[in-house]
């Protein structure tokens, strides 16, 4: 999210599994406040490239569609750039459809560079005729330190609430979060072989 707000337009790119659609959807639910309280706010939009699959579909008609709001009303809202676009899955369009399909997304972003739209695809899938001139955003897998740390702060932050005292929360979640990450390493073994190197 903090690298996306520097650009306008770029392309996330990731293994699968890796976190493509949660980002995206993070991306809607952090701009979502914004498009709530300030109708001049732009309103995200995320949207399925997936199912896209009918050959002669437009894709301001897929866009509209997943919006449920009219084509001329997409338009509109696209061209006063009271849109952030959130296209998930680009490497789910239907084989046979991708170039006709990857032209009219580029038309989308060349027409329109001040609109704030991110496309998401999986990593061996981004190449021609599925690759943009845009930024790009890879999705790095979480390293054992990254893990530990992210347990460590939900688990805390999700504590039992009758434990009021925070540093008492903190501990429990500290505990929590080392005893869950040993089980995903891989047990008491292999926390002894770590402790030991």
């Amino acid at each position: 999210a903090e690298a996306f707000g520097a650009l306008t337009q770029a392309v996330v790119l990731g293994e699968p599994g890796q976190g493509k659609t949660t980002t995206l959807l993070k991306m809607a639910s952090n701009l979502m406040p914004a498009a709530a309280a300030d109708a001049n706010a732009p309103l995200p939009l995320f949207a399925r490239l997936g199912v896209w699959t009918e050959a002669e579909e437009s894709l301001a008609r897929i866009l509209s569609r997943q919006l449920d709001i009219g084509a001329s009303a997409f338009d509109a809202l696209i061209d006063q750039g009271k849109l952030v676009l959130l296209l998930d899955g680009l490497n789910e369009i239907p084989t046979e459809q991708r170039e006709r399909k990857a032209t009219e997304i580029r038309k989308l972003l060349d027409s329109h560079p001040s609109v704030r739209i991110l496309v998401s695809c999986r990593l061996l899938d981004y190449r021609d005729p599925l690759s943009f001139d845009r930024d790009i955003l890879t999705i790095q897998p979480l390293d054992a330190g990254r893990i530990l740390k992210f347990l460590t702060a939900y688990l805390t932050h999700s504590a039992p609430s009758k434990i009021e005292d925070a540093p008492d929360r903190a501990e429990l979640g500290h505990a929590r979060a080392h005893d869950l990450f040993w089980k995903i390493a891989g047990g008491p073994e292999v926390k002894a072989v770590f402790e030991t190197w």
